[in-house]
């Protein structure tokens, strides 16, 4: 299967044939061996862990191409909807607390508006203020009792 995310190394270049006093080399193979000193310790490479190799698979999206996880697509998508799902219900519940706060704060509001009205009718209906606003009108209190007028029913017959 054709890997997607991983780029080959290019080709190490091949030396041009050099003259030198006393050799020609084309390519390392043919170069006298060396010795390197003792003090020149090559540097010592980390051996690569299992998880290492699993993290690095992970970030490149190399375990995506591997026929294992192509089996598993239908199974990815479905998580992958269950996560958009359980991020945009966090954002509505969200949303929906916030308009319950500011639901609560108008209620306040309006709970001490009311109360505010209802105290200035309140004293609007003593019988003091009654008098004043009916002083205004031209109207004044009587000062005898009332009393009841009592008319006679009349008693209807069907004929």
């Amino acid at each position: 299967m054709k890997r997607l995310f991983r780029r080959s190394q290019p080709a190490p270049p091949v030396p041009e044939a050099r003259s030198t006093s006393h050799a020609t080399f084309r390519t390392p193979d043919e170069a006298p061996e060396v010795e390197v000193p003792e003090t020149e310790a090559p540097a010592r490479k980390r051996p690569s862990s299992a998880w290492a190799n699993q993290v690095r698979d992970l970030l490149s999206g190399e375990f995506l191409i591997r026929e294992g996880a192509l089996a598993q697509a239908p199974y990815l998508i479905f998580v992958s909807f269950l996560l958009v799902l359980y991020v945009s219900l966090g954002y509505y519940y969200e949303h929906l607390e916030r308009e319950r706060q500011s639901t609560e704060r108008r209620l306040e509001e309006l709970r001490a508006e009311f109360k505010t009205l209802q105290a200035e009718f309140e004293s609007q209906l003593q019988q003091s203020q009654v008098e004043r606003s009916m002083a205004t009108l031209g109207l004044i209190q009587s000062v005898d009792a009332p009393y009841l007028i009592e008319v006679p029913t009349l008693e209807f017959r069907e004929p």
